[in-house]
């Protein structure tokens, strides 16, 4: 184990100081980005230089086979590979918001959700609600899978959880989560609704890391390693 290694202890210590700056700081979203990036790439180093790229700010159409409509999901980062074809494939990414106040005194990630079950649920699950509508425009996009199970990051500042999303029905993948478009199905807008409106009740069923600690080095290179099988999986044309 070297110290590019994600999991070396010197690269831990890095990742944590950098963690600090960032929470001492102006504690903006695009700052968190380069958190974030750089935990990638030292995870990708250690997976191979060309294991997978990083895509800051990829943006993915509603409707791709539309001519006319333009609206587009941003995630903040994809985690994928060019193709031979000109086109991109993703293993998964990461949607990203701003810390909460209580994060930046550095809580332990075990006890965050016990301590403040209904702040910390209720601003997760509108991330997940976002993050969810990224997967959709990916998968109608064609450049995840359909009908298969798509990790995604969900970052709290620099909490972060690692959630599953799909396989969706038609009616889910015509429907936003996260700014709701009218030819969305009303009644699985209804439904997603409901899960943000009972969020504070439901337990996230997820374990919550944090950058610059063992657990989250080594919950982060299972995601990003496991995820590479993702590229073997044909995607219908």
């Amino acid at each position: 184990m070297d110290e590019t290694d994600p999991l070396h202890p010197s690269t831990l210590d890095y990742i944590s100081s950098c963690v600090r700056c960032y929470l001492a700081g102006n504690v903006d979203k695009s700052e968190l980005y380069g958190l974030i990036n750089e935990v990638l790439i030292f995870h990708k180093f250690a997976l191979g230089s060309r294991s997978y790229i990083i895509f800051p700010q990829l943006r993915l159409l509603w409707k791709p086979a539309s001519k006319h409509s333009k609206k587009a999901l941003i995630p903040d980062f994809g985690i994928g590979r060019y193709t031979t074809h000109g086109r991109i494939r993703l293993q998964g990414g990461v949607e990203a918001k701003p810390p909460v106040s209580i994060m930046l005194n550095l809580p332990d990630p075990t006890s965050l959700e016990e301590r403040h079950p209904v702040l910390i649920r209720d601003e997760y699950q509108r991330a997940i609600l976002q993050a969810s509508d990224q997967v959709k425009a990916a998968i109608k996009n064609k450049v995840i899978p359909p009908n298969t199970t798509i990790p995604w990051i969900v970052s709290i500042g620099p909490y972060f959880i690692i959630r599953n999303f799909g396989p969706y029905n038609a009616d889910h993948l015509s429907t936003r989560g996260h700014r709701p478009n009218d030819s969305g199905d009303a009644p699985t807008l209804e439904a997603l609704q409901q899960v943000v409106a009972n969020a504070s009740n439901v337990p996230l069923g997820t374990p919550i890391y944090l950058f610059g600690t063992a657990a989250a080095g080594i919950a982060m290179q299972d995601y990003l390693s496991s995820g590479l099988a993702l590229y073997d999986i044909p995607i219908p044309t």
